[in-house]
């Protein structure tokens, strides 16, 4: 039987404005998926330096960042947010590159 713990995975391609940051897109992004508005949802600050994303994950980078925030395991790769259990974000964005 499956591991009814591990929560499926929501994946959301984005491309970062010129006057957005990766940062704020992980905020819109958690915050669709709970279906809450995004000023409902924690500061991004108390999980991860936003400034440090915004450098770590850039247009021309092939970082990949994971963090939790707001009660989601959130992974952060080129122009993609996944949002899930640990394994599972982790695998799709492997398989996604």
């Amino acid at each position: 039987m499956g591991d009814s713990s591990i929560s499926p995975t929501y994946t959301m391609e984005y491309q970062t404005d010129s006057d957005e940051s990766t940062a704020t897109a992980v905020v819109q992004a958690v915050a669709d998926h709970k279906g809450v508005r995004h000023d409902e949802l924690k500061p991004i600050y108390e999980s991860i330096e936003p400034d440090a994303l915004d450098s770590l994950v850039g247009t021309d980078s092939d970082v990949v960042v994971q963090f939790k925030y707001a009660g989601e395991v959130v992974t952060v790769g080129p122009n993609q947010i996944c949002l899930g259990s640990k394994g599972s974000t982790m695998e799709q964005l492997s398989e996604d590159s």
